[in-house]
């Protein structure tokens, strides 16, 4: 098991911890391997992606207070030492604008009080229990409260993409929001919440827009359907683990978790792991592991700084 980077419990059984994006990845089994078993990630920080932390950094300071110089300072603070590539319009000054322009809008959204701001609300339920092995389902809900009156569970999203429409109509079948959903029923059985996106859509000119989805209400048949795919999930991943545990000295990880070659062209490119599955030994693998990439246990209930 030396390959693997997974928390353990005081009693020395692994904690595997399952998220909305680890659902959305799993249709490649080896970069399942990659992120959650060994926690590999690019040794270079994504200015998108950091771009994104500021933002929710920012937005959870907001809501919580009100204080919109206090907000803006937590999303530089994050951002200031971020190396941003000459060609690209997410700088410094790109991120205050957007928020100073977000902060006059009226996007109708609420906190909710119970009694301190529901943001950023992280959540660990247990699932499945093994000899060896502890399964959560995980996440953070960045947001909940009301839409001009409407419970709802509000996940923010900045992004460039140009049609705000075509953007949202992807959430329709979003993992991400049927996860948050399930969990929410199961934590909170009488309540009734709706799940929407919060968009920031990025102009290159500063020309800024906010808009927000419509409410997505997850029918008992496609939320039933969707608990039965990740119920197949933690079964392929329990039973892969266990048979990797039973044959380390005979194979290893890359032998159990396979590739899906017609995974790894992604919406943002080639799949970060792509070097590792075309490598052409198991030698040649680990060197470009130890140059191009870190380790860091898979924790989806903190930033992944």
């Amino acid at each position: 098991m030396e390959l693997l980077n997974l928390e353990k419990t005081e009693e020395g059984k692994l904690i595997v911890k399952i998220d909305a994006s680890l659902i959305k990845e799993s249709a490649c089994e080896r970069r399942l391997w990659y992120m959650l078993c060994r926690g590999l990630r690019k040794r270079n920080s994504n200015h998108k992606m950091e771009y994104g932390t500021a933002v929710h950094k920012a937005l959870e300071s907001y809501y919580a207070d009100g204080d919109e110089e206090k907000a803006v300072n937590a999303a530089i603070d994050h951002y200031v030492d971020v190396l941003v590539p000459d060609k690209d319009f997410r700088d410094l000054a790109h991120l205050v604008n957007l928020l100073n322009q977000y902060f006059k809008e009226d996007t109708g959204l609420e906190v909710r009080k119970d009694p301190d701001p529901l943001l950023e609300m992280r959540f660990a339920y247990p699932y499945l229990q093994t000899p060896e092995l502890d399964i959560l389902f995980c996440g953070t809900i960045d947001f909940v409260g009301t839409y001009f009156g409407r419970p709802v569970i509000v996940d923010h999203k900045s992004t460039a993409a140009y049609s705000p429409a075509a953007y949202f109509a992807s959430y329709k079948v979003s993992p991400q929001l049927m996860f948050y959903n399930l969990i929410w029923q199961r934590l909170f059985p009488d309540e009734d919440v709706g799940c929407m996106i919060n968009g920031l859509f990025l102009g290159r000119s500063n020309k800024n827009k906010f808009e927000r989805s419509e409410i997505f209400e997850f029918s008992k048949d496609r939320l039933d359907k969707f608990q039965a795919y990740i119920d197949d999930l933690v079964s392929r991943i329990t039973h892969k683990l266990e048979s990797y545990f039973a044959t380390q000295d005979e194979k290893d990880g890359e032998d159990i978790f396979l590739s899906n070659f017609a995974c790894c062209e992604t919406r943002f490119g080639l799949c970060s792991f792509t070097a590792l599955c075309t490598a052409n030994s198991s030698n040649d693998r680990e060197s470009i592991v130890n140059m191009d990439y870190i380790n860091k246990v898979y924790d989806p209930l903190q930033f992944q700084l």
